[in-house]
């Protein structure tokens, strides 16, 4: 059996990268789960609150900046049967994280 490429950070989920496909397991989940490279679509860091939404909040409320900074990114794992999995991880930046996600994506 291959040796996988493992990223664990604080915070952050676990992700194990193998030839064929990568593993992901939750902060609050007990077990990982399975993605074959050739199913995916996407994997992809969302910012909630950059929607249209909250950006129309934040321009015409003085308060909003205040509260905006400490939201948690979302890891949005897309499958091409439009399966969707959202995993949080901080609102920082961490440059093994974006090597593993880009690593992902360069297998996709």
């Amino acid at each position: 059996m291959e040796e996988p490429i493992i990223f664990e950070a604080k915070g952050y989920p676990i992700i194990k990268i193998y030839n064929d496909y990568f593993e992901i397991k939750a902060i609050d989940y007990w077990e990982f789960r399975v993605f074959k490279f050739y199913e995916m679509e996407s994997v992809k860091v969302i910012n909630p609150q950059k929607n249209w939404f909250n950006q129309l909040f934040n321009t015409f409320s003085p308060i909003a900046g205040k509260y905006t900074t400490e939201e948690p990114l979302i890891l949005r794992v897309t499958k091409k049967n439009q399966g969707i999995w959202d995993y949080k991880i901080p609102n920082k930046y961490d440059e093994d994280f974006n090597k593993i996600i880009r690593l992902i994506n360069s297998e996709i």
